[in-house]
């Protein structure tokens, strides 16, 4: 009775299998570590708006503090002209806010 070999060695199979789980960790990995970066920058995206939104706020605050004072230094100059011409600047950037 003739033997037949049960084991056969597909060697060429073997390795192009080999290849393509190599290939497909090596994009997950790639994938993975672009995602994690991106969420860090988007992270800090996000607080970066936030101070930028905060700085913006306080730069408005001190550039309507700054008018009255430059209409206070206008006057005690006595250069009533310019302080005429500085003071709508200040109330028209004011807010304004109803009684009622």
């Amino acid at each position: 009775m003739p033997r037949f070999s049960v084991s056969r060695h597909n060697s060429g199979g073997n390795i192009a299998f080999l290849l393509l789980i190599l290939v497909a960790l090596a994009y997950l990995a790639a994938y993975l570590l672009e995602h994690r970066s991106r969420a860090a920058a988007e992270s800090n995206l996000r607080l970066v708006n936030a101070q930028l939104a905060d700085a913006e706020g306080r730069l408005g605050i001190c550039g309507i503090e700054n008018q009255p004072l430059s209409v206070l230094k206008k006057v005690g100059a006595n250069n009533y002209g310019d302080a005429l011409k500085l003071s709508p600047e200040f109330f028209d950037g004011v807010p304004r806010t109803e009684l009622f």
